[in-house]
């Protein structure tokens, strides 16, 4: 999608232990000419589409330049496996929930203006994009890229790939360590921005227990805690939570960090095409067949599948579509206990996650990383449940409403 022993708000800084996270270098920019041109189109389309702000990321050229890797080391079809994109990236320290990448292949010469022109334009982003990081990686041909400025044409003929990565952040974060070698203190800083408030810290350990806490935020948005991370090895997954948003509750952060001997693997792809359902009808019932087999796993009642939390649940991902947004609170039917009301439903208790992916496999693997979309799922008394997909773009947008019924 986070705590044993979490200290909230002013707290002493914590030392860094071995695999923390690295002073952030200095603004470094678009670094070939190739790249600067990319980021030209980029920011166009971002004043077109999202509005400003619109801005150049070195933390997601970073993000770029580990997909070139990956793509080097897995082949072109890796761009389609999104676990491997998501682990590639949050290894880095990406941890933005809606952040998406693409990649542009070129032989023997890089792409003139207008093929690039056409490559930014059919990039698709489910979300509001407004930061913005592209790597330039010569795959053959030996010939340097030439710098900003510089023909991008010039020398001699190699291939190469462009590889590009958008985000919408919601915070301005230091990302914590990725990975610990031994049970430590964690600090965690950063300032959330105008607009959100109601910051809360999640930790899920190996085991599936999710721990939370309420983070002290000053007038300007800035926070700062420490979480502990241990004993037990294996993953934990870090999430923050702003319950009070222009569109509801939203993550704004989500981070997993290994407590391990060795630092985790680079991220490889299974070599295997994964299971892609991505018609939105049959999205609907893999994804409601997923979270039922999810709860038997958990030793939970196996929810029933009701007409009403489905027509709910399709009312308002056909809303997002059709109106360009994603949370949990429509602009113009309000948040979930509003529309249950509106359509004439009630129910003592009942929650709602929101999921964007290419398809429900995906979808469905993006909720159970999420502590605070997981504590939805298992929570026991929701044993009523409607589902819905939508086709937005070349994505899917998903709507999962549980209720406790009345007794």
């Amino acid at each position: 999608p986070l705590l044993l022993g979490l200290v909230l708000g002013g707290c002493p800084r914590a030392t860094t232990a071995p695999g923390g996270a690295t002073p952030a270098p200095a603004p470094r920019g678009p670094q070939t000419e190739l790249e600067r041109r990319a980021w030209l189109l980029l920011e166009d389309r971002c004043l077109a589409t999202s509005g400003p702000p619109c801005t150049w990321s070195d933390e997601l050229r970073a993000g770029a330049e580990a997909l070139a890797g990956l793509l080097e080391r897995e082949g072109r079809a890796a761009l389609g496996d999104e676990s491997a994109v998501r682990a590639t990236l949050q290894r880095v320290g990406i941890g933005h929930p809606n952040v998406t990448a693409a990649a542009l292949f070129y032989t023997r010469r890089p792409p003139a203006d207008a093929d690039l022109v056409r490559h930014v334009g059919a990039v698709e982003w489910p979300f509001r994009a407004r930061a913005f990081g592209v790597v330039e990686r010569v795959t053959g041909g030996g010939a340097e890229p030439p710098e900003p400025g510089g023909d991008a044409a010039a020398g001699a003929p190699r291939d190469g790939m462009l590889v590009f990565v958008a985000a919408e952040p919601l915070v301005e974060m230091e990302p914590p360590p990725r990975w610990l070698p031994q049970e430590a203190d964690v600090e965690f800083r950063g300032r959330l921005l105008p607009g959100m408030a109601g910051l809360r810290a999640l930790l899920s350990d190996p085991a599936g227990t999710i721990r939370s806490g309420d983070v002290a935020t000053a007038v300007d948005g800035s926070f700062r805690g420490s979480m502990r991370v241990g004993p037990a090895p294996g993953r934990y997954v870090f999430e923050l939570l702003a319950e009070a948003t222009p569109l509801g509750p939203q993550v704004v952060y989500l981070l997993p960090i290994d407590l391990s001997f060795e630092p985790p693997a680079a991220a490889t792809t299974n070599g295997a095409p994964a299971a892609a359902t991505t018609e939105p009808a049959e999205a609907e019932r893999v994804l409601a067949e997923r979270i039922a087999a999810y709860r038997a796993e958990q030793g939970l009642p196996v929810p029933t599948r009701d007409a009403r939390l489905d027509d709910v649940a399709r009312a308002h991902a056909l809303d997002m579509a059709a109106h360009g947004f994603f949370g949990h609170h429509s602009p113009t039917r309000g948040d979930l206990a509003q529309r249950l009301r509106a359509a004439g439903y009630s129910f003592p208790r009942a929650a709602e996650n929101l999921a964007v992916g290419p398809s429900a496999e995906a979808a469905f693997a993006t909720l159970l990383e999420s502590p605070a979309h997981r504590a939805n799922f298992l929570e026991p008394e929701y044993t009523l449940f409607g589902v819905a997909a939508a086709a937005s773009g070349g994505s899917l947008l998903f709507a999962v409403v549980l209720a406790a019924p009345h007794r």
